[in-house]
C-alpha cells in the first residue's frame, strides 16, 4: 500500500443532486494527493509539516524520495517531505476462516441468482418454462378464475361484515368502547319504559314488584359505574381532588368493562334477559279462560270488554320492537351476534304470540283495515327488524372501513419510518455523520453544502500490485473496518 499524508486547510462540500458525492478541494489536497503519487509502496510519503505535528514521534522519518524531489509543483512550493517505513505485520488467516469466508462468497452468488430469477419472473413477459406449460395447460381455465376470486375477494364479509382475517376481527372486537356508557344508558331508559308498560298492562302484586325491582337493578349497576368517572368531571372539573379508594376501584372498573369483548357481551346478554323477563311476566298474568269467557259474555250482554283484563297485545309487541331496537344498535357488539340475537327474538316472540296466544290477537286492533290483527302485528316486528339492521349495517361497514383504513396508515407509517432509517443508514455509508443530519433536517434541496476547516490531515491511499482474490480481499476489509472506526 502507497500512503501520503499532509496537513492543511481546505473546503468541503456535497456535490450533485441525484448522486450525492462528499469530497474535499483546496491547495494542501492536491499536496496530498502528489505525496501519494510519489511515494514508495509500503511506505507512508508524509510532509515536513505533518511531521513537526506529530507528537512524542516513534517513527524513523527517512528521506523522500527521488520522484518528490523532482516534482516541480513540490519543488515550486518548497515541500520537504520523509517517508516512514511501515512496520512487520503479517496476518494469518486459519483453514476454517478461508473455507467460512469461501463458503459465504459461494452463498452470495447463489442468493444473487436467485433473486435475478425473482425478479424476473416478475417482468411482464415472465419466464417460461416447457415442464411447467405441459402441467399446467388443461388447469389454466380454472386456476385463473379461482385466482381472480382470491384476489377480487373482498375484505369484509356481505351479510355478517366480518373480516376476513380472524385475527383482523378479533383485534378490532377487542377495540375498547368508550361509547359504551352510552348504550347502557339508553337500554337502561328503555328498561324504564317497558317496566312502565308492565305496570299499566295489569294490576302490580308483590312478585312483580320484586321482578321489577331486580331488572331496575341489573339495568342500573352498569350505568352507575360506567357514568362515576363521569359524573366526578362534572362534579370537580379540571380542579385536583384526591379521590378514595372506592373510588379508584370503580374507575378501575370501568376502564376494565371498556376493554373486555367479554365483559361488555355479559352487560348485552344481561339487558336482553332482563327485557325478556319483563315480557314474559306480562305473559305469564294472562288468565286465558277468564279472557276467553269475559270476551262471550262482553258479546251476549253487550258491553265493552277490558282491553288490560288479560293483556294489550300492541303493548307487547312494542316492547319487543323497542327490545330489537336496542339489541341491534348496542355498540361493539359482534355485529353476526346482534343479528342472529334479534332475529331469535323476533321469531321467538312471533310463535309464542301467534300459537299460544293467537285468540288474544286475534282481538285485538290492526294497523290497516286490509290486514288481519296477527300480520299486522308480524309486519311491525319485520319492519323494525329490516329497517334497524339496514341502518345499523351501513354504520358498522363505515366503522370497519375507518378501522382498516387505520391499519393500512399505521403500516404505511412504519414502512415510511424503515424507509428513512435506510435512506439515513444509505446516506451515512455516502456522507459524514454530521452532514447526514443537516440534509434530512435543515438544508432544501439541490442547495449547495461546503465547509472549511483551518488544520487538518489529509491522506491519500492507493494499493500496488493487489492480487484480488478472497484472502487478499478479506484483508482489505479489514483494513478498510479499521479506517471506518478512526
Amino acid at each position: 500500500m502507497r500512503i501520503g499524508v499532509h496537513s492543511g486547510s481546505l473546503m468541503a462540500g456535497v456535490m450533485g443532486a441525484a448522486k450525492l458525492q462528499y469530497d474535499v478541494w483546496g491547495e494542501d489536497v492536491i499536496i496530498a494527493g502528489i505525496l501519494e503519487s510519489t511515494g514508495r509502496p509500503g511506505h507512508i510519503h508524509i510532509s515536513e509539516r505533518t511531521s513537526k505535528m506529530l507528537i512524542d514521534n516513534p517513527y524513523e522519518l527517512l528521506p523522500g524520495t527521488e520522484k518528490a524531489l523532482q516534482h516541480p509543483h513540490l519543488a515550486s512550493k518548497n515541500i520537504k517531505t520523509f517517508l516512514i517505513a511501515a512496520l512487520d505485520y503479517k496476518i494469518v488467516l486459519r483453514q476454517e476462516q478461508s473455507s467460512q469466508a469461501l463458503e459465504t462468497i459461494q452463498d452470495l452468488e447463489m442468493q444473487k441468482k436467485e433473486a435475478l430469477r425473482i425478479e424476473f419472473d416478475k417482468l411482464p413477459v415472465g419466464s417460461f418454462h416447457v415442464k411447467n406449460k405441459f402441467t399446467t395447460i388443461f388447469r389454466k381455465k380454472s386456476r385463473t378464475a379461482s385466482t381472480e376470486r382470491a384476489t377480487t375477494r373482498p375484505q369484509i364479509g356481505f351479510l355478517f361484515l366480518n373480516f376476513r382475517d380472524s385475527r383482523k376481527e378479533l383485534n378490532y372486537m377487542k377495540q375498547p368502547d368508550y361509547m359504551l356508557r352510552y348504550s347502557v344508558l339508553l337500554a337502561w331508559f328503555a328498561g324504564v319504559f317497558l317496566v312502565y308498560l308492565v305496570n299499566i298492562s295489569h294490576k302490580a302484586n308483590k312478585t312483580s314488584v320484586n321482578n321489577n325491582i331486580i331488572v331496575m337493578v341489573l339495568l342500573t349497576t352498569p350505568v352507575i359505574i360506567l357514568w362515576f368517572k363521569k359524573a366526578c368531571h362534572w362534579r370537580y372539573g379540571n380542579v385536583p381532588h384526591n379521590f378514595t379508594k372506592c373510588s379508584c376501584f370503580i374507575f378501575k372498573t370501568a376502564e376494565c368493562i371498556q376493554s373486555s369483548l367479554i365483559i361488555r357481551m355479559g352487560i348485552y346478554m344481561n339487558m336482553i334477559v332482563c327485557y325478556f323477563w319483563l315480557i314474559f311476566q306480562v305473559l305469564k298474568e294472562c288468565d286465558y279462560d277468564e279472557f276467553h269467557l269475559q270476551l262471550i259474555e262482553s258479546k251476549l250482554y253487550h258491553y265493552e270488554m277490558d282491553k288490560y283484563k288479560c293483556f294489550y297485545s300492541w303493548d307487547l309487541t312494542n316492547m319487543m320492537s323497542l327490545m330489537i331496537a336496542l339489541s341491534i344498535i348496542f355498540t361493539r357488539i359482534p355485529w353476526m351476534v346482534k343479528i342472529i340475537v334479534s332475529v331469535l327474538e323476533g321469531t321467538t316472540y312471533m310463535i309464542i304470540m301467534f300459537i299460544q296466544f293467537e285468540y288474544v290477537i286475534n282481538r285485538s286492533s290492526t294497523t290497516n283495515p286490509y290486514f288481519d290483527s296477527e300480520y299486522a302485528h308480524g309486519f311491525k316486528i319485520m319492519a323494525t327488524l329490516g329497517c334497524l339492521y339496514f341502518m345499523e349495517r351501513q354504520a358498522e361497514f363505515n366503522s370497519r372501513v375507518n378501522y382498516n383504513w387505520k391499519l393500512e396508515l399505521l403500516k404505511k407509517q412504519n414502512d415510511a419510518v424503515i424507509t428513512n432509517k435506510s435512506i439515513t443508514i444509505l446516506l451515512q455509508n455516502i456522507l459524514p455523520a454530521h452532514v447526514v443530519n443537516i440534509y434530512l433536517t435543515s438544508l432544501a434541496k439541490h442547495q449547495l453544502y461546503a465547509e472549511n476547516y483551518k488544520m487538518v490531515a489529509v491522506m491519500f491511499a492507493s494499493l500496488q500490485d493487489f492480487k484480488m482474490d478472497v484472502r487478499n480481499l478479506r484483508i482489505l476489509n479489514e483494513i478498510i473496518s479499521q479506517f471506518d472506526k478512526i
